[in-house]
């Protein structure tokens, strides 16, 4: 969810119950999307959205990506995560220390930066992002909902959840 103008509007626009879960103080909280058991999505392979990326962050803005570097790192990767399940992703390891590659990060787990920046964004409603390693340094974040991974971010150099080497 976004806020808008005092109103609270669903962040990409995802199916929705159209119910509000209401807290203890009476207040609106973030919407029930699905009716499914979340863990159904995991059997099913992943689609991609772009349309909320964020464009103009200086580091981690998509403008900021040579159409060849988008070809080339963006494009080739997803097309080979299209063959898997959201279950073959996140098991998914990587290097020495046998981390999965690609993962849920808590927001308060993310830099400050991008927790200012999700506020801009006005998807600071949010509790974690996830993350795809395209190499060792460069990642894609975004917020999944269902089977869909929303883009936010091109992360080059490893900012957005910075980890002690």
């Amino acid at each position: 969810m976004a806020k808008n103008g005092g109103k609270k509007v669903l962040f990409g626009g995802a199916p929705s119950s159209g119910k509000s879960v209401k807290g203890a103080g009476g207040s609106d909280q973030k919407r029930v999307n699905y009716g499914a058991n979340p863990e159904s999505f995991d059997k099913q392979t992943p689609a991609w959205q772009f349309h909320r990326r964020d464009r103009d962050h200086a580091e981690w803005g998509w403008d900021k990506l040579s159409v060849d570097d988008f070809h080339a790192l963006v494009h080739d990767k997803l097309c080979s995560f299209e063959s898997m399940t959201w279950a073959d992703i996140a098991k998914d390891t990587g290097d020495r220390r046998s981390g999965n590659k690609h993962h849920n990060i808590p927001i308060s787990k993310c830099s400050k930066e991008a927790q200012r920046r999700l506020a801009e964004l006005m998807a600071d409603d949010v509790d974690e992002v996830f993350s795809l390693r395209l190499t060792n340094t460069i990642r894609l974040f975004g917020v999944r909902e269902g089977r869909v991974l929303r883009f936010l971010w091109h992360d080059p150099n490893h900012t957005v959840y910075p980890v002690a080497r």
